[in-house]
């Protein structure tokens, strides 16, 4: 490894977890004092920042001819990927099931799910054309954090640690990098990370946890979205 690969690890593990936060933090300021936010602009910042990063990842590894998104096969790869490919379909499935469920909430329902989302729920969508900005943000943030932090940090911290403690550290520097949704919300995400990881290992291809991610994210768009337009309109 090079001192370059040192800095995207820090620059992934430390500074864009540190960035997100503090620029998160004044939108939810103006939130709380119910002033209206571009969310559409903010979806677009943000996919521009992602593609940057994932851009300047690229081209390290372009240059040093690296291969390090994918782990290599072993004699259980059929069997890990049978496996892989069942825990995406049921998480999804499971997605697809809560979105359809909050069609049948009723009005009190709603405003308690409403209060359970916080302040992050005025960070989500509001609208249709909001959602299909998020769509693409979602798709973004499935393909640039799943190379970046399963391929890219697996990888680097499988150098100094076996790859299911490198797997563990990496959903953890994940579930803080997304602190800013809420610190009691870390604890999921750092679960979530686990389950890519996971998929990652068993599979050793990124392709199933950057379709979950992507089409997760998507789903849970969704569901944020049902609970903002029918509590707003209640």
């Amino acid at each position: 490894m090079s001192y370059l690969d040192h800095l995207l690890a820090l620059a992934i593990f430390v500074l864009h977890p540190i960035v997100a936060y503090v620029s998160v933090k004044p939108i939810y300021q103006r939130i709380r004092a119910g002033e209206t936010i571009e969310r559409v602009k903010i979806y677009r910042q943000t996919i521009i920042q992602q593609w940057c990063l994932f851009i300047l990842a690229m081209l390290l590894f372009f240059f040093q001819g690296r291969a390090w998104f994918v782990l290599e096969g072993s004699d259980t790869v059929h069997l890990g990927t049978v496996i892989a490919i069942v825990l995406t379909v049921s998480a999804l499935a499971l997605l697809f099931f809560q979105v359809r469920a909050i069609r049948r909430k009723t009005v009190d329902e709603l405003a308690e799910l409403r209060s359970q989302l916080g302040v992050l729920g005025g960070l989500l969508p509001h609208s249709r054309e909001e959602l299909k900005s998020f769509d693409l943000l979602s798709a973004t943030a499935g393909i640039v954090e799943e190379v970046l932090w399963r391929g890219f940090l697996i990888w680097y911290l499988s150098h100094y640690v076996p790859v299911v403690v490198a797997a563990l550290i990496g959903s953890v520097g994940f579930g803080l990098a997304h602190a800013y949704q809420g610190f009691s919300n870390v604890p999921k995400i750092v679960g979530v990370g686990m389950v890519l990881s996971a998929l990652y290992i068993l599979s050793g291809s990124l392709w199933l946890s950057i379709l979950l991610h992507a089409l997760g994210d998507m789903l849970q768009g969704r569901l944020a979205f049902e609970i903002n337009r029918r509590g707003e309109t209640a």
